[in-house]
C-alpha cells in the first residue's frame, strides 16, 4: 500500500501540497465511473450485432425455435443453414447433412437410424404383430348430414347394446347414456382429476381381478408417465409391471418405485408381442446389441432393458396371479391394438388367468383398418357407404365437443356402440364371456368415464388344445 506524504510547496514555504503521482492517480479514479459507463454502452451496442447463440430457425409444426447452437458468425445451426453443399438425409428428411459426409452419416451417425435400431433391439418387439392388414384407404369427412346421423344412431343404439350383451330387445338402455352425458365441465383441477381416475381404475381392477393381482404381472399400454401403474403397485406391492409407450417421457413416476425394477419399453402397441412376454425366453443381449457398433449408449440402454426383462421372467413365470392388461384413456385405435394383443395369451395351451381394465377415449380417432369388429357396425347398417365409418366416428366427438344436448347424446351413443362392438369381439373371438362396459368414475370428473373390463381364463388356441390332448393320450 502506498501512502501519500505531504511536502512543502516550492512556491510558498507556508503551504503544503500532495505529491504529483498522487494527484494523477486521484484524477484517474475520478474518471473511472465515466469510463465504466462508456464501456457498458459499447458492449450493449455491440451485442445487438453479435450473432445469437441459439439457432433462430422456427419449426412450423411445433411453433418453437430450434434448440441447437448457432454456427460461428451465423444465425442458424449447421442443420438449418441454407448455404454449402448440404442434402436432406434419406432416412429422415427433417435434417440435412454435408454431401461429403453422407455415406458415413447413413452408416453410423444418423440419429434416426440409431433410434430405429434401438427400437428393434428391445425385448418383445415384433414389427406390426398387432396391426391387421389394411382393408381400405381412409376417407376424409366432408359435409355430413347431422340430423340423418342422429336419427341413425338413436335407432340402432338399443339393438347394439342388447346384441352385444345378450339382453332382451325390450331392455332399458337409457341409463347407459346418462352415465356419461355431462352437461358441463367440472371444476376439478387437472392433477386432482387424473389422480381420482387412477385411484378409481385401480379399485376397479382390484374388484374385477381380486386378490390374485398381488402375484400377477401388469402391462399398461399408453402409460405416459406411468401414474396408473404406480397406483396399482402401491395397492399390490409384490406385482410385476411392464409399461409400454411409444413416446419418451420425463419425470416418470416409476422412478419412485422402491424394490424390484419396472420394465419400460418405448414402442408402439402394434409392435409389442404380449405372447413373447408370457411364453418366450428373452433374446441374448449380445445378439441384440450387435447393431450398435459405434453407439455405445444405445447398446448400453438395450442391454439394460434385456437384463430387466430377464429378471422379470424369473420362475415361476408366467406368475401364479396371471396377467392384467390396463390402460387409462387409450386413444382411438390404440384400444383396438391393445385388444388384438390379447391373442398372444392363447399362443400356448397352458391356461392363464387374464384380466382387462381399459378406459377408452377419443373414439373419433378410430379407423377402419384397426377396429376389431367392423362386422358389428355393418350388421347395424352404420357402414353401408365407404365414407360412413369416418362420419360415424366423427359423430362420437359430439359427446364432449357439442353444445346442443341432442348432439351430445348422439355422441355418447356412438362411443358406446364402438365400445360394445369391442365387447362383442372379446366374447366371440377370445372367449371372455364376462367382458362388459362399466362406469368407473363420476361424469363430473370426466365424461370419458367408462372402461372395458373382464376377468377370465385364456386356455390357448383350439389347435394347441388338440395337440395337448393328443400328447396326453
Amino acid at each position: 500500500m502506498h501512502f501519500a506524504i505531504l511536502i512543502p510547496c516550492p512556491l510558498c514555504c507556508c503551504r503544503w501540497a500532495w505529491p504529483e503521482w498522487y494527484t494523477k492517480r486521484r484524477a484517474q479514479w475520478a474518471a473511472l465511473p465515466g469510463m465504466v459507463d462508456e464501456l457498458l454502452a459499447a458492449i450493449r451496442g455491440y451485442s445487438a450485432k453479435w450473432p445469437p447463440l441459439q439457432c433462430d430457425f422456427v419449426h412450423s409444426k411445433k411453433g418453437k425455435r430450434c434448440r441447437l447452437r448457432a454456427a460461428a458468425f451465423c444465425t442458424r445451426c449447421k442443420t438449418h443453414l441454407d448455404v454449402g453443399d448440404r442434402v436432406q438425409c434419406p432416412l429422415d428428411p427433417s435434417h440435412t447433412v454435408e454431401r461429403c459426409h453422407l455415406e458415413r452419416h447413413l452408416a453410423t451417425a444418423c440419429p434416426s437410424l440409431r433410434d430405429a435400431q434401438f427400437l428393434r433391439s428391445q425385448p418383445f418387439f415384433r414389427a406390426g404383430i398387432n396391426r391387421p392388414p389394411q382393408r381400405s384407404s381412409s376417407l376424409d369427412v366432408g359435409s355430413m348430414d347431422r340430423d340423418a346421423w342422429i336419427a341413425r344412431i338413436e335407432a340402432v343404439f338399443p339393438k347394439a347394446v342388447c346384441q352385444a350383451l345378450g339382453w332382451d330387445p325390450s331392455s332399458d338402455v337409457e341409463p347407459i347414456v346418462q352415465q356419461s352425458l355431462s352437461e358441463a365441465a367440472g371444476e376439478i383441477g387437472h392433477s386432482d382429476k387424473h389422480g381420482l381416475q387412477n385411484q378409481s381404475l385401480c379399485q376397479l381392477a382390484s374388484e374385477v381381478c381380486g386378490a390374485r393381482l398381488s402375484e400377477a404381472i401388469m402391462v399398461e399400454y399408453g402409460c405416459g408417465r406411468g401414474a396408473l401403474s404406480l397406483s396399482l403397485l402401491q395397492a399390490h406391492p409384490e406385482a410385476l409391471s411392464v409399461l409400454v409407450d411409444r413416446d419418451t417421457r420425463r419425470h416418470r413416476v416409476e422412478q419412485r418405485r422402491e424394490g424390484h425394477e419396472v420394465l419400460r419399453l418405448r414402442m408402439d402397441i402394434a409392435d409389442f408381442d404380449l405372447g413373447a412376454l408370457l411364453w418366450e425366453e428373452v433374446p441374448d443381449t449380445d445378439a441384440t446389441s450387435a447393431a450398435f457398433a459405434r453407439c455405445a449408449r444405445s447398446a448400453q440402454r438395450s442391454r439394460h432393458l434385456h437384463v430387466i426383462a430377464d429378471r422379470l421372467r424369473t420362475p415361476p413365470f408366467p406368475p401364479r396371479g396371471g396377467l392384467l392388461v390396463c390402460a387409462k384413456h387409450l386413444c382411438g385405435s390404440g384400444t383396438d391394438l391393445a385388444l388384438r394383443s390379447l391373442r398372444g395369451t392363447r399362443r400356448r395351451p397352458a391356461p392363464i388367468e387374464v384380466g382387462l381394465c381399459c378406459a377408452t377415449c377419443c373414439h373419433h380417432r378410430c379407423d377402419l383398418d384397426t377396429y376389431v369388429n367392423p362386422g358389428f357396425l355393418s350388421a347395424l347398417g352404420l357402414t353401408d357407404q365407404p365414407q360412413d365409418f369416418a362420419e360415424f366416428v366423427s359423430a362420437a366427438g359430439w359427446a364432449v365437443g357439442a353444445v346442443d344436448t341432442r348432439l351430445r347424446r348422439a355422441g355418447v351413443m356412438a362411443k358406446r356402440i364402438l365400445d360394445y362392438g369391442r365387447v362383442a369381439w372379446l366374447r366371440r373371438e377370445l372367449g371372455f364371456a364376462d367382458a362388459k362396459v362399466v362406469s368407473y368414475v363420476s361424469k363430473e370428473v370426466t365424461p370419458e368415464n367408462v372402461a372395458i373390463v373382464f376377468n377370465g381364463i385364456s386356455a390357448g388356441t383350439e389347435e394347441n388344445a388338440l395337440r395337448r390332448r393328443k400328447h396326453s393320450h
